[in-house]
């Protein structure tokens, strides 16, 4: 075998996408405790909460829906996947995570500009981060 070439079969099976969806559902809220915590976001932890898991389940579930669709075969191919995945993930959570805070709880976060930039940045930070450990 190639140093290029490898095995996701991993992925296909439902039992570890639910296993992988759970690990995401804990790490999620533990960013959540991180950034209330540390004051980076808000104090608020239940809109750190709502934000984390938004942005963490929509990339873990774009990530696997992209490895379902493409099955890469090189490690090239799966970082480009991976990297879409945060991508599509991050603008998808963000949508999500607005959605219910402004809906469902009717909060509306003060300086929309300064919030959103520092969300995107947070959920690609952390996404790569853990996309690296579900790969690895």
């Amino acid at each position: 075998m190639e140093q290029s070439e490898i095995y996701i079969k991993h992925y296909i099976n439902a039992r570890n996408v639910l296993i992988d969806l759970l690990y995401t559902i804990i790490v999620s809220t533990l960013i959540a405790a991180f950034l209330t915590f540390t004051g980076i976001t808000t104090k608020s932890f239940i809109i750190n909460l709502i934000v984390s898991q938004s942005f963490g389940i929509s990339i873990c579930s774009m990530i696997m829906f992209l490895l379902w669709i493409f099955k890469p075969k090189k490690m090239v191919s799966l970082v480009f996947i991976v990297m879409m995945g945060i991508a599509g993930g991050t603008l998808i959570g963000l949508q999500i995570g607005s959605f219910v805070l402004q809906q469902i709880f009717s909060i509306t976060l003060m300086q929309p500009e300064k919030s959103l930039f520092r969300a995107i940045i947070l959920a690609i930070t952390f996404g790569i981060i853990f996309s690296y450990f579900f790969i690895s």
